[in-house]
């Protein structure tokens, strides 16, 4: 038997054949790295083109790169040599290594050129993309050494369903990302893009605290890298955008980050979910209920931190549960509180997850004193807690300095940012406050969040999960309970606080569906046939539930293949409201002199503030009202009565003649819009 015969009987000839290909890479990178110590330079003319790679430390990296993927490939023979342990510290090595790449790769995506400085030498490379195949290189190398795992992963269906759950995320969250543009709906997206571009300029402070910096942060590695890449990005750009195109390209990049932060997830949803009940199945349904979430879908096109702060919460959650299956004090409860301290520096309303790691901690203290009375030690178990706790707090402070560091060092302009935003939440934000919000957000949920169907699974799910009364499930119900009474205490509610709780209702939906299939399937040695009751039952309660958000999905795709509102109501008023005109708008309503013509704007934040009487003293002669500002209202009656009845008074007043309606049957992507003539100017 040939060697290879004998290494596929292993495993497959695909490792010897890594080999042979990284033996060949390294031998010819090492002749050409030593040309270039010979040459000062990589660079070769070839047929009038210079090809190579210009800076010798350059080529020194990627040479370090394969050679230590050369030597990953041949793990087996250099755990022979270092004994049983040898694998282990390969597969450190390489981590650390990897780790180190990450590091200079964003390092040079965020500052153009190698920062590091040890005893005045520059460490790192100049270039990003040839930190980004360094990167690379050692992200095959540590595949490679773990090939027998990726082998039996890539033989598993569980796999292969992840992957279809991914992609379908994916294209639901990034098809169609350019929606709008280069008009935007939403207020949040031109305040916080800003940022991010003005820190490319002038530096890493964002002089804006309202919001804390990771997000900002993260716009910006994602910028630098597209705008430093060696291929152009615009290949994705839609076409015809003529000159709106850097500000379409802009647009696209942030709301792509946010987009990747809702892949990423729906990937570690899966993980989380078997961890929880020890069952990939509720890690793949769980999965499969996010990716599909008409919430989730939405925010994951929009540059807001509301989808950032869901993936950092879960990854808290993910460390936490971790850490409570280690069963004792370890690395995992303090990396929880890291991410904790991450979560709150996306969106300050995520601190309450450190609740998570906080019980872990406490559940240990609690076991310790599950002995016999003799060999109890109460007051060492209770340092031991405390001082645990205080370690905890320390980290979750440390991780949201690494997020917002200028929090630190402009303490004054964080706190009064920090201040207002309380007082803002507070006191009231027109069209989004309420007294029964806790009522408000569970009803939404219900109806659109997630929808009857999975909403009523996720019930059962923690249904099951107080009767079971188990110390794990006792995180998730502190932590939803915690952070329910805190977005419901505040009198503003926005929907999207919900997000950060929806990864893991998905989870318990999951559970609830789970529990259908086993009660349908029954205990112990039950016949075929009820097996197979069991399945279709659980196959026809996952259709019923999927269908609100694949129908959903559906109609934006058939939405989206549409002009945008905003276009046309761009288009319609150059064409039919005369130069020279008077033009009351409100929230929502782009504008764009260039394109619309000679026409002055009076901007109301909504019209139903002032009467007919106001705007023609003014000379207004017409108004444009959109549904995404007074439809805020009508929404809930109790609430804005007066609003509403204002509102009622500008669309029924005699003089007020109704010119037409954008989108009327909501069939376009993008408000209702509404032009009035108002009749009462002379």
């Amino acid at each position: 038997m040939t060697a290879e015969q004998k290494q596929g009987a292993a495993g497959g000839v695909w490792p010897v054949r890594l080999r042979r290909i990284s033996t060949v890479l390294l031998i010819l990178f090492g002749v050409y790295y030593l040309w270039t110590l010979l040459a000062g330079t990589g660079l070769i003319a070839l047929g009038g083109y210079e090809m190579g790679i210009e800076n010798t430390g350059d080529v020194f990296w990627i040479f370090l790169g394969l050679l230590v993927t050369r030597l990953a490939l041949g793990h087996r023979e250099v755990a022979g040599f270092l004994r049983r342990s040898g694998h282990r510290r390969v597969i450190i090595a390489l981590n650390i290594l990897l780790g180190l790449a990450l590091v200079n790769y964003l390092v040079v995506a965020l500052f153009q050129g190698p920062t590091l400085l040890l005893f005045g030498v520059e460490l790192g490379v100049q270039k990003i993309s040839t930190a980004f195949w360094i990167l690379a290189v050692l992200a095959l190398g540590r595949l490679a050494v773990g090939y027998r795992q990726l082998g039996q992963l890539l033989r598993s269906p569980r796999f292969w369903l992840m992957v279809l759950i991914l992609l379908v995320a994916a294209v639901a969250r990034i098809h169609e990302i350019d929606f709008g543009l280069p008009l935007n709906d939403h207020p949040d997206e031109s305040v916080i893009i800003a940022k991010p571009v003005r820190m490319m300029k002038e530096g890493l402070h964002p002089h804006y605290f309202v919001y804390p910096s990771v997000y900002f942060y993260s716009v910006m590695v994602t910028l630098e890298t597209a705008y430093n890449w060696p291929v152009s990005v615009d290949w994705f750009l839609p076409p015809n955008v003529g000159r709106d195109a850097a500000k379409i390209r802009l647009y696209m990049l942030g709301r792509l980050t946010t987009a990747l932060y809702g892949i990423f997830t729906v990937l570690l949803l899966y993980p989380v979910g078997r961890r929880l009940y020890g069952r990939a199945r509720t890690g793949l349904l769980a999965a499969l209920f996010l990716a599909l979430n008409v919430q989730h879908i939405h925010n994951s096109m929009y540059i807001t931190t509301d989808v950032p702060v869901a993936f950092y919460t879960l990854l808290c959650f993910y460390f936490a549960v971790k850490a409570f299956d280690h069963g004792r004090f370890s690395h995992w409860d303090l990396l929880a509180g890291l991410a904790a301290g991450f979560t709150a520096s996306t969106k300050y309303n995520g601190a309450s997850i450190l609740v998570a790691p906080a019980l872990v901690v406490f559940f240990f203290f609690v076991n310790e004193l599950r002995v016999p009375a003799e060999e109890r030690r109460v007051l060492p178990a209770l340092w031991r807690l405390s001082w645990r706790w205080v370690l905890l707090w320390v980290v979750f402070f440390l991780g949201f300095a690494i997020g917002t560091p200028y929090a630190v060092i402009d303490w004054n302009g964080f706190s009064t940012d920090f201040i207002w935003n309380l007082d803002h939440y507070s006191e009231g934000h027109a069209g989004a406050m309420g007294s029964d919000n806790w009522w408000f957000y569970i009803s939404y949920l219900a109806r659109y969040g997630m929808g009857f169907g999975q909403f009523g699974l996720a019930l059962l799910g923690i249904g099951a999960l107080l009767w079971g009364r188990r110390q794990k499930d006792v995180l998730y119900l502190v932590f939803l309970g915690l952070y329910f009474y805190e977005i419901s205490a505040f009198t503003v509610r926005f929907t999207r606080n919900l997000l950060p709780v929806v990864p893991l209702l998905s989870i318990y939906a999951a559970v609830g569906l789970e529990l259908i299939i086993g009660w349908v399937g029954g205990k112990g040695d039950v016949k075929a046939g009820r097996r197979r009751l069991a399945v279709a039952a659980g196959a026809l309660v996952l259709l019923a539930t999927l269908y609100y958000p694949v129908q959903d999905r559906v109609w934006e795709e058939i939405k989206a293949g549409r002009p945008y509102s905003g276009v046309l109501i761009a288009e319609w008023i150059p064409a039919n409201i005369p130069d020279g005109s008077k033009v009351g708008i409100e929230l929502y309503t782009p504008v764009n002199e260039t394109e619309w013509g000679e026409r002055s704007y009076t901007f109301q934040r909504f019209l139903h503030r002032k009467p007919p009487e106001w705007y023609a003293e003014k000379g207004i002669t017409y108004l444009i009202f959109n549904s995404y500002a007074y439809q805020r209202f009508y929404d809930f009656p109790k609430e804005y009565g007066k609003q509403i009845a204002e509102y009622d008074r500008l669309f029924n007043h005699p003089q007020m003649v109704p010119v037409v309606t954008i989108n009327e049957k909501d069939d376009h992507r993008g408000p209702i819009y509404k032009v009035y003539r108002l009749d009462l100017v002379k």
